[in-house]
């Protein structure tokens, strides 16, 4: 998250990283400092090599039901675990820099030794075959394993005897195991050193790893189609509120559109008998057809009921919605047609919701801004003023949208007042107040430096004390500003003051102590958007969205915790009181 953060710690803004990435659309996604460890990386292949387990087994009762078609059978999954890339190509891991470089041996599941040439890079091991040479030849990468779930040691002496060396490979006998959840390979070099060498640096990138990985989905695929990604949420329970359904209608509009999304319901409720089938019609519209339009059914049911992702007034969606309606009700399914009535209204319901839930603050609502808004300020109480800018902060986070956050277009800045109005606000108003009050604290005199500074450290006790991270992260911007920095060290500050607002801000200081403290706290609180933006463009930038064709689903995965944790704060309103007259000596700051 530190390398994703350069393009936000543009102290004191928030700001949208103007960057091209068209080259990375071309690349296969790849773990990075927010990239997932374990279950969640990518799989672009099945390999003999692979340390990844298989983790999903096949649902016995449903998947004899033979439902085959460009579907797959839905109620089969296979989960992968690490990542495991068959691509001939090291071209997309080329940017990682080389941690170690040189010839060992791996003991293959056939029960040979197989000379190769391993080079790591961050936490991948590209192997390549024997005639390497020094041009690195794409054609002659053989696998890539992230060893980032993994553990290294030195193999134990007794077992050398179990798997013996060949003779023209013997030099090789120095060895050590890597080692996932479920499977160890053993790899061997050709001296003590070596083994030393080969075993701290694996372990040193897989610690690196691990520190700044996020914590994994656990059971979800990692790439599918989009029917693929259906057929897995078929093959889960009708009422179950899984995470594969969270993850998968909290994202996908980065990936699809509502239209496409129905399209595929729609095929698989009509799906047609196939003599393939192996049964008799009857059993199969017994076993298979009328269980599976059911469980479609409920998961359309689901999808316009729960998920606010679709909560859109999109009257071509609608009048598709009303044709497949039409469709089932004449097949002679009134139960389903009634279904999708019910949730239609249960939709508009929450339809009208959000539109009188708010539009989050606008500058005019306020009253005209006042002349000198500083004296004002000065004149207030600190707890009134973190107050005030809680109010005002969590009535815009109130109004923030999930696919606000899935459409930002990281290196297009235009119209984003319209495209993400809500995240603009919080964007203006975050980097208003930042500019605008670290001016102010500049141009007063000694005196009133100090007064100014000091009001800010002790609101920061009360912004604690309502947990509302993102305003502390403003008062955090101004205070490390080299000039207020400067006032701060030749200021008569009580060093009392000083500790305690350094305590206050401490926890939103880094990534790391941030995201530790999140975890820690209950709403309502108002997580800091640099943070979360940050870590969301840092995925964005890394990982591609498509992978030949299927859906990058461990990116959405990703994409999808980061949005848990930005809209878990506000599960609980705040009560506090709105001073109008208060808030309007904050907004005159931005105003002037």
């Amino acid at each position: 998250q530190n390398a994703g953060a350069e393009h936000f710690e543009v102290n004191p803004m928030i700001r949208f990283p103007v960057r091209d990435f068209s080259s990375i659309e071309n690349r296969v996604s790849s773990s990075t400092s927010v990239s997932t460890s374990r279950s969640t990386q990518l799989s672009r292949g099945e390999s003999e090599g692979s340390f990844a387990s298989e983790r999903g087994s096949h649902r016995a009762s449903e998947s004899k039901s033979g439902v085959v078609s460009k579907f797959g059978k839905f109620f089969q999954r296979q989960i992968k675990g690490a990542l495991v890339s068959s691509s001939n190509s090291s071209a997309e891991f080329l940017e990682y820099p080389v941690e170690t470089e040189g010839y060992l041996v791996k003991f293959s599941r056939g029960g040979t030794w197989r000379l190769r040439y391993v080079v790591v890079r961050s936490h991948f091991l590209l192997c390549y075959e024997s005639t390497y040479d020094s041009t690195r030849n794409e054609s002659l990468l053989h696998k890539c394993y992230d060893i980032s779930a993994c553990r290294v040691s030195h193999t134990p002496m007794d077992a050398y005897s179990q798997n013996p060396l060949p003779q023209e490979l013997s030099k090789y006998d120095y060895r050590f195991d890597i080692f996932s959840d479920s499977k160890e390979t053993s790899w061997g070099c050709s001296s003590p050193g070596l083994l030393q060498e080969w075993t701290d640096v694996l372990n040193k990138v897989i610690k690196s790893s691990e520190t700044l990985s996020l914590p994994a989905a656990v059971n979800l695929p990692s790439i599918r189609s989009l029917e693929g990604l259906v057929g897995d949420m078929l093959a889960e329970d009708i009422n179950d509120d899984s995470l594969l359904k969270r993850v998968f209608f909290s994202t996908y509009k980065s990936f699809t559109n509502d239209i496409a999304l129905l399209i595929v319901f729609e095929n698989i409720f009509f799906a047609p008998y196939s003599t393939d089938e192996g049964v008799s019609i009857e059993t199969w519209q017994k076993t298979v057809q009328v269980p599976t339009q059911q469980k479609v059914i409920s998961l359309i049911v689901t999808w316009l009921t729960k998920y606010l992702a679709t909560a859109e007034d999109n009257t071509l969606f609608f009048e598709s919605l009303k044709s497949f309606q039409s469709k089932v009700s004449a097949q002679g399914s009134p139960n389903a047609s009634k279904e999708i009535d019910d949730a239609l209204v249960r939709h508009k319901s929450l339809l009208l919701r959000v539109s009188t839930t708010g539009r989050g603050f606008d500058s005019e609502d306020m009253m005209s801004p006042i002349s000198n808004p500083g004296t004002s300020l000065l004149a207030a109480d600190p707890s009134a003023i973190a107050t005030q800018l809680t109010i005002i902060v969590s009535k815009i986070y109130s109004a923030l949208h999930v696919s606000e956050l899935l459409q930002i277009q990281w290196n297009n800045q235009e119209n984003i007042d319209s495209k993400y109005p809500n995240v603009a606000k919080w964007i203006a108003f975050h980097n208003g107040l930042v500019i605008s009050l670290t001016e102010w604290i500049i141009n007063q005199g000694d005196q009133g430096q100090s007064k100014s500074i000091q009001l800010l450290m002790e609101t920061t006790k009360y912004l604690k004390k309502l947990q509302n991270c993102d305003s502390l992260k403003i008062i955090y911007s101004i205070l490390q500003s080299p000039e207020v920095s400067k006032i701060v060290s030749r200021s008569k500050i009580s060093s009392s003051i000083i500790k305690q607002s350094k305590e206050c801000m401490q926890d939103i200081e880094t990534d790391m102590s941030y995201q530790e403290y999140l975890k820690t706290l209950q709403p309502p609180f108002i997580p800091s958007l640099k943070h979360h933006l940050g870590s969301m463009q840092k995925i964005d930038e890394t990982n591609t969205t498509i992978v030949e064709g299927q859906v990058n689903f461990a990116k959405q995965s990703l994409l999808h915790q980061i949005i848990e944790d930005i809209f878990a704060g506000r599960a609980v309103p705040y009560t506090n009181k709105p001073d109008q007259s208060l808030q309007n000596v904050i907004f005159s700051f931005i105003k002037k």
